[in-house]
Formats: C-alpha cells, structure tokens, sequence
C-alpha cells in the first residue's frame, strides 16, 4: 500500500518537532526522526533534502500560526493592545 506523500510528510515533520524538541537541532539526526515514523533514513531523503529542509517547514508553519492569530487579536476591536499581544504570545508558546 503507497502511503500519501502528504501525509508521509506530516509524519516526518511531526516526529523531526518531537525529537528536535527533545534533544535539540544539533543533537537530533535524521536517523532519529526516521526511527521515530519508523521509516529508513533514505525515505526521509526522498520528502526533504535534509535536517534544515525540515526546520524550514516547522518554521513556515509556525510564523503562519503567529501571523493568523496577530491578526485574529488586531480584528478585536474591544480588545487591548496588552491583551492582543497576549494572544500572539499564547499563539507563540503553542508552537
């Protein structure tokens, strides 16, 4: 059964977020995530170039995050500046 690319890829990114987490970018491997989605080394290869591919797409996904909820909190038209930059900074943690 062929897995969806998309879904593969999530896996990956999802397990690199995990690991990286754990250990830190530089204590972290590819051969780390690969055996965390329990999958070769080389299929991570053929989804990304790299470890830092990776981190680019963690990066694009959480500055979206933060820019949706800045504008979610600067929508809020009752709402404090101290209170919207609450927000962004909840939206921050999460990531």
């Amino acid at each position: 059964m062929k897995h969806d690319t998309t879904a593969r890829t999530r896996q990956i990114v999802a397990a690199a977020t995990d690991c990286i987490g754990r250990r830190g970018f530089h204590l972290t491997f590819i051969d780390d995530i690969a055996r965390a989605v329990a999958i070769s080394p080389a299929l991570i290869y053929r989804h990304f170039a790299g470890k830092q591919s990776i981190i680019v797409v963690l990066v694009n996904e959480h500055l979206a995050e933060i820019r949706a909820a800045s504008t979610r909190a600067a929508a809020e038209p009752d709402a404090s500046m101290a209170l919207n930059l609450f927000w962004v900074l909840v939206a921050l943690a999460a990531c």
